[in-house]
């Protein structure tokens, strides 16, 4: 079951409580000294024990497998070694540092937590900025107030979380409709994701002055973008990619934890201006699906182009599509008008396939593993560094025998032979 903290924007921290600065040196010198980032993060990890400490107390009893001092422990160190990578600029402004602090400490925290029921219910704000402005410094901290900084790095902390729900959504959405065609459950997830953000942008730049058409534009966009690619993938097939499964993956979209749960796909930033998402079998939804498989039909049953200007207009098509692209149903040769829909799904094969390797291994598509792949990240020098997929590690193991790693999951020593 999910929990629902990602969306209470702007509210206080747990208890109402005013948040406190950590105390600062003297100030008033006219040329303030470096930071000195051995003392600063001396001082995190003192702020982080107490901070989290709290933090973890009211949600202790949802962990199911660790102590509540294992959940303090484990939660310090993904923060702790965030502020220790080398990206993160000491002395440099809160927002970057906000910025990098989040880049590295939210893969870990979400691999090992993110199933966990209290992973959306924790209090997290106080933490994250509490180390930003340790890192930010004392120059840094006499140009901005402790509350501003607080209050950036919970808006941040909440959009990281928003960003991981998304993510269970994409996936429950496509699971509950092709739970048994993995190939192409794994292809249709790839292609909401790489077409969600172009299909907000140009919604938040429509010229609509009516919320409601700026959200219906969003919609629209996003499933004519996604599924015409996914309709070419399948090869124009409705035994794959018909108007019941279309039309069922974006009502698990538009409300993929059922209709008393407040989040949704379409964005906070378009939902919030309707006064909440649509309703769970809003009919926009099937009226859309319906004129986009009428069109891509009726395009099926048009004639191939032909001379020179059909064939550059192909090419033309071909480029905006990109290398990895199938090729748009408008270039489809057999007529098919007329067909009737077939609501059945079979399990089929698909034409274009997922990229293969891991998605997060560092080795990208050199990778030999695949998304069922454990992660092991990189230890050098005590700091923690790039991830790859078991399998790449494994390689990088048998070549070089010094090398030291860590699972991301459980943070535990990589053990060849246990592996």
């Amino acid at each position: 079951m999910v929990a629902s903290a990602p969306w209470r924007r702007g509210s206080p921290p747990r208890g109402g409580r005013a948040q406190q600065a950590p105390a600062r040196g003297r100030q008033g010198a006219a040329k303030p000294p470096r930071v000195d980032a051995e003392r600063a993060l001396e001082r995190i990890n003192t702020n982080l024990y107490r901070i989290v400490s709290t933090a973890v107390e009211p949600i202790a009893d949802l962990e199911k497998k660790w102590a509540e001092n294992e959940m303090v422990k484990r939660i310090v160190g993904y923060i702790y070694r965030a502020a220790k990578q080398p990206e993160v600029t000491f002395g440099g402004s809160y927002q970057e540092v906000t910025k990098k602090v989040l880049e590295w400490a939210m893969p870990t925290f979400q691999s090992a937590c993110q199933d966990s029921h209290w992973f959306f219910e924790i209090e997290l704000m106080e933490a994250i900025g509490s180390t930003v402005w340790e890192i930010i410094g004392g120059a840094s901290q006499r140009q901005v107030d402790y509350d501003e900084v607080l209050s950036y790095a919970g808006e941040k902390y909440e959009e990281e979380l928003d960003k991981v729900l998304q993510d269970k959504a994409f996936w429950k959405a496509c699971e509950d409709v092709w739970g048994d065609n993995d190939k192409l459950r794994a292809e249709i997830l790839r292609l909401l994701r790489t077409t969600y953000d172009a299909a907000l942008i140009e919604a938040t730049a429509s010229t609509e002055s009516d919320p409601a058409l700026r959200l219906e534009k969003f919609v629209k966009t996003w499933m004519e973008q996604s599924m015409q690619r996914a309709w070419s993938a399948c090869e124009h097939s409705d035994n794959v990619l018909c108007e019941d499964t279309v039309s069922r993956l974006f009502y698990g979209l538009v409300s993929p934890f059922g209709p008393d749960h407040p989040f949704s796909c379409i964005p906070f930033s378009l939902t919030e201006e309707c006064g909440g998402k649509p309703e769970q079998d809003w009919p926009f939804v099937s009226e859309t699906v319906e004129a986009l498989f009428e069109k891509w039909r009726s395009d099926d049953a048009a004639p191939a182009s032909t001379g020179r200007r059909g064939k550059k207009k192909a090419e033309e098509e071909d480029d905006e599509e990109g290398r990895d692209r199938s090729r748009s149903p408008v270039r489809a040769s057999r007529p098919r008008a007329g067909r009737p829909a077939v609501k059945v799904e079979q399990p089929a094969e698909v034409a274009e396939e997922a990229p293969p390797g891991h998605p997060r291994c560092t080795s990208a598509e050199d990778c030999v593993g695949d998304d069922a792949c454990r992660l092991v990240v990189h230890l050098l020098e005590c700091d923690l560094r790039d991830a790859y997929c078991e399998v790449c590690w494994g390689s990088f193991l048998a070549q070089n025998k010094s090398l030291e790693g860590v699972w991301e999951d459980t943070d535990e020593m990589f053990d060849a032979a246990a592996a």
